[in-house]
């Protein structure tokens, strides 16, 4: 594949989930309406945990797919597209209570615009209240982010100092790794990462990654990246919720 093509691809992708995301954090309010205000963090925490999970066991999947049935891509979009319908299947059959009801009532036919008038109320409320500077630099980060995973895939394939084993072995290592973090970042709290406010939690996360990075670049062995890499999800798992909780 031409560089240009990959490169188009991984930035088509991230403009896709900035976007799911963002939807989704409109549609926050409406959902949390029925979780006590303590509980909201350790529900976000499990939600992302969750879907951390699904990432990983749905990569699982994709590469045993195309094992089983050798370039079968129609095959694997196939089954992607099923599987997303089965899971809105069953958060339809999830029975709201009667406050959910009273602000998003079940016959209420579904209107273009009258969705964006909502999205654009609710992009006014949240730059008023000054939460968008930080959803922008949160977003920033998650480029950043997904260009180092595309430096870091490069330099393994380049580079025997950043491998255990094969290539694939060593991805699954590294995988390994991030979804430990996601899950002790969720999960446990930490008195002195409390302390901290969203911008420095950022710019630890931003300094773990040049630090990562750097280390690519002067060929330094794995075992650096995958404890930095230990420690930026961490972060991430831990200021994920902490920051959904704080919006709501």
């Amino acid at each position: 594949m031409l560089l240009a093509v990959f490169v188009f691809i991984i930035l088509a992708n991230v403009v896709s989930d900035n976007l799911d995301s963002y939807i989704n954090n409109m549609f926050i309010p409406f959902s949390r309406t029925w979780i006590a205000p303590d509980e909201r963090r350790v529900v976000t925490s499990l939600e992302i945990v969750l879907f951390g999970l699904s990432l990983v066991f749905g990569q699982l999947l994709g590469a045993s797919w195309l094992v089983w049935f050798p370039d079968d891509f129609f095959g694997l979009a196939l089954f992607n597209a099923v599987t997303f319908a089965l899971s809105l299947y069953f958060l339809k059959k999830i029975k709201f209570d009667d406050t959910v009801k009273s602000v998003m009532p079940t016959n209420q036919h579904f209107s273009v615009s009258d969705f964006l008038k909502k999205m654009k109320a609710a992009y006014d409320y949240m730059h008023k209240q000054h939460a968008l500077q930080t959803m922008w630099v949160m977003t920033s980060l998650k480029l950043v982010y997904v260009s180092y995973y595309l430096i870091l895939t490069v330099a393994m394939v380049v580079d025997a100092n950043l491998r255990f084993g094969n290539f694939a072995q060593t991805l699954v290592v590294l995988q390994a790794v991030m979804t430990l973090g996601l899950f002790v970042g969720s999960f446990l709290r930490f008195n002195w990462l409390e302390k901290l406010s969203y911008e420095q939690l950022m710019m630890m996360q931003f300094l773990c990654l040049i630090l990562a990075t750097l280390n690519c670049f002067y060929r330094g062995p794995l075992l650096i990246v995958l404890v930095i890499m230990l420690a930026t999800t961490i972060i991430s798992g831990y200021l994920s919720p902490k920051f959904t909780t704080d919006l709501v």
